[in-house]
């Protein structure tokens, strides 16, 4: 959490430098350091202690004390000074899609604007239609944003919540001495969630001294109390869902849960197996008929074997094909796929021909040295506007897999971007769709698209969905990905990592599909890899 802390002030101090009009070279020191922490694989507290943050690419001696100063007062003496210049609100500006520093900066000079409130009333009274650079469109675009971003206020991703939360479990145990549950939403492994719930035991709100209302990050905390007499039965009420709490009151004489001390004792007098926090929606978990062999079947994580989606050092990624084997053999897996970029993606150092050609020699080289692992030649190819890839089917033949995936005109209508996809997961090369409504959460709304003619064409087209577990995109949702299961498409777990610790968000994706009540078989990570090749090489026939 503190390394976020850390990246998020020196992004602002960066924003607040340009807005500034700082110079180009003193702004990219900071956005430098920004991406090298986020790319980080080794442990920031490590390097904090023993003095080594020079280590990490980009931090000079100005970085260095820049987050010095935020690990010991929150913020930079750099962004202090230039706040007393700068609104910091006009920070908020950026989250609007088409607002960059220029066009924030010229809002700023002549309209006078310095928060979304301002610019909101600025759209609504049309005063943007009088400035250069700006017209109906685009002006209709930011109120658009704006009212897309109000829906995402007081929303947080699940991981950072997550980490907040556990932050504030370990503190909660060392003042009562007792048992703290992470419960709420975040227990369930909602995707969103809109505030961090923790189950106390053993004292009671008067008794605890400084009780927080929000976290360090800035998020919300409800504090729930309980008996140890009574923990399972509160664990089982806080964690929810509401529906999933009607449906155990359906089975109890009097509506009541009955008081347990353990969640296994409350469900067992309910007549049910213990059903794990993530299947609790009151979905997949009321067909008490059906339920044993959704628990039995349902996926984890000793079921994984590899992952496919990933990138490396050939094009936007941090590491090597070697470093990438030699982590996935510390995870215990059995393979990786590499999926770098193709060709159109000139922006994150899309493989050409011979770059590709170039890459599958090194990984032969790289698998000779293991009996026990191995890379799988992929490719992440992009599917172009008219629905064609980016690739000659005669080099994607030459791959032991295919990811194809939209990443550009997400503006297209509906029945354009399906047609779009349909050509694109009709190409016998082609065994993976990847992100496939292009969704960022709390950021880019679903592209329009119908999924359901979609799931169609993979079970047709023997293509493979992605549940992409990057924690921005969890795509395809945990839904769809149900439905996507019940009409015969297979599903694939991909952290689309960018570096080695881009693979622990494969957790995120495992979620997704317990969540969806996927069985181990239908996810394609779960397969031998002599299997999933043979698979791979009849779908290209």
């Amino acid at each position: 959490m503190r390394r976020q802390l850390v990246i998020g002030v020196l992004k602002d101090t960066a924003r607040m430098l340009e807005l500034a009009g700082e110079s180009f070279y003193r702004v990219r020191a900071y956005n430098n350091a920004v991406m090298a922490l986020l790319k980080l694989d080794a442990d920031f507290e490590e390097l904090v202690q023993q003095d080594r943050l020079r280590e990490i690419p980009g931090v000079g001696a100005g970085i260095e004390q820049s987050i010095r100063e935020i690990l010991d007062t929150g913020t930079t003496t750099v962004y202090v000074e230039l706040a007393q210049e700068i609104p910091p609100t006009l920070l908020d500006l950026y989250n609007i899609p088409g607002l960059g520093t220029k066009r924030i900066r010229y809002l700023y000079d002549t309209l006078q604007i310095t928060n979304l409130g301002e610019l909101e009333y600025a759209c609504q009274e049309n005063r943007l239609l009088t400035l250069k650079g700006f017209g109906p469109k685009s002006q209709a675009d930011i109120l658009a944003g704006i009212k897309t971003l109000r829906r995402y206020q007081q929303s947080y991703l699940y991981p950072d919540a997550l980490g907040a939360a556990l932050q504030l479990k370990t503190l909660l145990e060392e003042i009562t001495g007792g048992k703290v549950l992470v419960s709420g939403e975040l227990r369930r492994g909602l995707e969103v969630v809109g505030k961090i719930e923790l189950l106390v035991a053993g004292i009671s709100q008067g008794d605890l001294p400084d009780v927080p209302e929000q976290s360090a990050a800035g998020i919300p905390v409800e504090l729930h109390f309980t008996s140890k007499e009574r923990w399972g039965t509160d664990a089982i009420l806080t964690t929810g869902s509401a529906a999933h709490i009607d449906f155990l009151g359906s089975l109890a004489p009097d509506g009541e849960l009955p008081i347990a001390a353990s969640e296994e004792e409350c469900y067992a007098q309910l007549g049910l197996e213990f059903i794990p926090p993530e299947l609790r929606e009151g979905i997949l978990e009321t067909s008490r008929t059906e339920l044993p062999q959704l628990l039995a079947g349902l996926v984890t994580d000793k079921d994984l074997k590899g992952v496919f989606h990933n990138h490396s050092n050939y094009s936007d990624g941090t590491n090597t094909l070697a470093e990438i084997a030699e982590h996935g053999r510390s995870l215990g897996w059995s393979f990786i796929g590499i999926g770098d970029h193709s060709q159109s993606a000139i922006y994150a150092g899309g493989l050409n021909a011979d770059d590709l050609r170039r890459q599958m020699a090194e990984i032969d080289e790289v698998n000779a040295k293991y009996s026990d692992f191995k890379l799988l030649k992929g490719l992440e190819v992009d599917i172009l506007s008219d629905g064609s890839l980016d690739c000659s089917d005669d080099l994607l033949s030459e791959l032991d897999y295919v990811i194809a995936s939209v990443h550009s005109a997400f503006k297209m209508s509906e029945r354009e971007m399906t047609q779009r996809v349909l050509k694109a997961v009709s190409n016998p090369h082609v065994n993976m769709l990847g992100h496939p409504t292009g969704r960022l959460l709390l950021a880019r709304e679903p592209y329009a698209i119908d999924l359901d003619a979609v799931i169609d064409a993979c079970r047709e087209h023997d293509v493979a969905i992605e549940i992409n577990a990057n924690p921005h995109r969890l795509d395809l949702d945990w839904r769809w990905a149900h439905r996507a299961y019940e009409r015969g498409v297979l599903l694939a777990i991909n952290p689309d990592a960018h570096s080695l610790a881009g693979y622990n968000d494969t957790r995120y994706g495992l979620n997704m599909a317990r969540k969806a009540g996927l069985p181990r078989e239908v996810v394609l990570n779960t397969w031998d890899i002599t299997a999933l090749l043979e698979k791979f090489r009849q779908k290209g026939k």
